[in-house]
């Protein structure tokens, strides 16, 4: 993969992409929605190197600072909220179980969404493989979102 580039963002269990649209987020009410959709014109976006240390057509390689822009909300990044997402969500496991929400509900996930500041983000293979150069990423290659500032993964709920 290069900088630059296009791309999609797909939930490997769901099969699904992340999507950006101009609805607002549910948490940041002045932020823009990200959902899981079957595809659609929200649902690209482009990787930009986070430092100069890279420019755009150089290779992304695992570990690397980068920010996620949408390419149909120019000027929008993907984005950890600041606010918990918790906002949200019944106050007790009691309450969520009676709203049908399982008792599994977690007060400490912050909500992804975008926004016009940039969010750094980073890539750790989900798997580890054996090739000529592994620092290097490659499409339809499996790997997990990390968030620095967060110390934290995404992930889909």
């Amino acid at each position: 993969a290069l900088y630059g580039r296009s791309f999609q963002l797909q939930h490997v269990q769901s099969g699904l992409f992340v999507c950006a649209n101009q609805a607002a987020a549910a948490v940041d009410a002045a932020h823009r929605k990200v959902c899981l959709a079957a595809g659609g014109v929200g649902c690209h976006w482009r990787i930009k190197p986070r430092f100069l240390i890279r420019t755009e057509g150089s290779p992304i390689y695992s570990g690397d600072d980068w920010v996620i822009e949408s390419v149909a909300l120019r000027g929008h990044f993907l984005a950890a909220s600041h606010l918990p997402y918790a906002t949200l969500q019944p106050k007790s496991k009691k309450a969520a179980i009676e709203a049908g929400l399982g008792d599994t509900v977690r007060y400490d996930m912050l909500e992804i969404n975008c926004c016009t500041s940039p969010t750094t983000f980073r890539a750790r293979r989900f798997a580890h493989v054996h090739r000529k150069d592994e620092r290097a990423l490659f499409t339809n290659e499996i790997f997990q979102i990390y968030h620095p500032q967060g110390v934290a993964f995404v992930r889909a709920s």
